[in-house]
Formats: C-alpha cells, structure tokens, sequence
C-alpha cells in the first residue's frame, strides 16, 4: 500500500500495519524537499523524497526487504 502524505506538508511520517490492511508492506511519501548533497565531491541542492516503509516480517523476508531498498535507491 502506497500513501502520499507529502501533499498534506508532511515531510517524514510512519504508520503501523493493522490486520485489516492485509498488505505486506506500506510505503508513506513525504514532501519533496530542496536538500544539500554532495554529487562528485561537490555539495549541491537537489530535491529530495523521503519514503519510509513499515514491513511485516510475517510475509516479507529480511533479505527481500533488503533487495526491494537496494532497488528503490537506485532508481
């Protein structure tokens, strides 16, 4: 399940996963912010998404979890 809260001004939110949701993971999008980061040695403004995962272990698998962030970050 995938929420976008960043539309409300919110920029990092959590949520806890309830029986009746019946999804694995829940994905919440914060605001996209303006943010220093270094790009090459130089430090840069570039906008910034912050996404935070609530994961129910009972379905995903540790290393699951792991590939799914590996894959998220890149891209």
């Amino acid at each position: 399940m995938v929420s976008s809260v960043g539309m409300f001004g919110i920029r990092h939110a959590y949520a806890p996963l309830a029986a009746f949701y019946r999804v694995p993971i829940l994905v919440l999008v914060g605001e996209l912010t303006p943010k220093p980061v270094a790009v090459n040695g130089v430090v840069v403004i570039r906008p910034v998404l912050p996404l935070t995962a609530t994961i129910d272990h009972r379905y995903v698998n540790v290393s699951h979890a792991a590939q799914l962030a590996e894959a998220v970050r890149d891209y």
